[in-house]
């Protein structure tokens, strides 16, 4: 398996405010052993840890993480209902922290209409080459953030994102070496999982967050789940995984 079986999404989302450092250290003390974390380029080129399109729903400022440099960012706090807020990660400090905690890091490279994922990956990949100790895969939806890290990391593994199993899945497999689909568990088939296996590839689904629906993904034979509260799956014998190897067992 590229990764564990149970892997916090943006950290412990649930419980902590998302894709922050606590988040991620509460993934470790729930025993978990893997963390998926997205991020985005400042103004000025610093890679921050952020999912949204805009800041305000999660930090009450206007705009996009790519409107502010990085000391304006390092002022912000990401809000998670009556929890405390927390600040605004860095690349550089997730990527230490999971280190330090020995936590694998699935990180997905954002891409919309402002940003792209191959510009995101350009900057960020010298700082995760400096860091051979990490456990990592990367993700995208985008497919040029995936053909660029082909050619500039191609030992890391990549993972196709989808949203639903598109017609051409196998020719974009092809295109970027993936090792591993990502794909929504509310649109996802028996049927699919199966072909896609068919391939060799490993098959991990997104946002699970009930043991029901967890537990039937498993008899399909999806590898990992993401989940926003990794305790749920990680007090569940049948769900506890400590596999940390980032490329394959």
């Amino acid at each position: 398996m590229l990764m564990s079986s149970v892997i916090g999404h943006r950290g412990a989302r649930a419980l902590v405010a998302e894709n922050t450092l606590a988040s991620i250290r509460r993934v470790a003390e729930l025993g978990g052993r893997w963390v998926e974390l997205d991020v985005q380029l400042s103004r000025d080129g610093v890679p921050f840890l952020f999912h949204d399109d805009q800041l305000a729903p999660l930090t009450g400022q206007t705009g996009r993480v790519g409107d502010y440099d990085a000391h304006q960012l390092e002022q912000m706090q990401v809000i998670h209902g009556a929890q405390p807020a927390q600040p605004l990660a860095s690349l550089a400090q997730a990527l230490n922290l999971c280190i330090e905690l020995g936590l694998g890091l699935n990180l997905e490279l954002k891409s919309d209409g402002v940003q792209q994922g191959a510009k995101t990956l350009e900057v960020c990949w010298p700082m995760m080459r400096d860091r051979p100790e990490l456990a990592l895969v990367v993700s995208s939806f985008d497919p040029e953030a995936l053909v660029l890290a082909r050619r500039l990391c191609p030992a890391v593994p990549r993972s196709c994102l989808f949203e639903a199993l598109p017609k051409n899945w196998r020719e974009q497999v092809d295109q970027v070496a993936a090792r591993a689909i990502h794909l929504d568990a509310e649109s996802l088939q028996a049927e699919q999982v199966a072909q896609i296996k068919q391939l060799g590839l490993e098959v991990y689904c997104y946002t699970v967050n009930s043991l029901e629906r967890g537990l039937e993904l498993r008899k399909w034979g999806v590898q990992g789940i993401f989940t926003d509260a990794p305790q749920l799956f990680l007090d569940a014998p049948e769900w506890r995984s400590l596999r940390l190897q980032a490329f394959g067992g």
